[in-house]
């Protein structure tokens, strides 16, 4: 099991989370299970540790596409297939002033 702790930097993922923003995720094994909505942390070979929501998961539950929610975010298309192996955790919990929230 692993858990990490990870600072927002930029606004690729407003509203839901904004700069400064801190995020704590988990995930449970190589084989863990994303599905549609789920925010993740990554880390992508050309773009480096990023914060994404899940928009699509392959049958096989092996690769997923996901974008930001901003229209200035990198789009799916630029990220291409995410592989499960790039994922190092779905974020559960938001740390931002004066309002923490657990994610859904």
């Amino acid at each position: 099991m692993n858990i990490g702790l990870y600072r927002v930097s930029g606004h690729s993922m407003r509203p839901s989370f904004e700069d400064g923003d801190y995020v704590v995720s988990w995930r449970r094994s190589t084989k863990q299970s994303y599905r549609e909505g789920d925010v993740i942390v990554l880390n992508h070979p050309s773009q480096g540790r990023l914060i994404k929501r899940v928009q699509s998961v392959d049958a096989s539950g092996d690769y997923l596409q996901a974008n930001g929610e901003n229209r200035m975010s990198v789009s799916m298309h630029d990220l291409g297939k995410i592989s499960c192996s790039e994922i190092v955790g779905k974020v559960l919990y938001r740390f931002s002033p004066g309002n923490n929230s657990i994610i859904k």
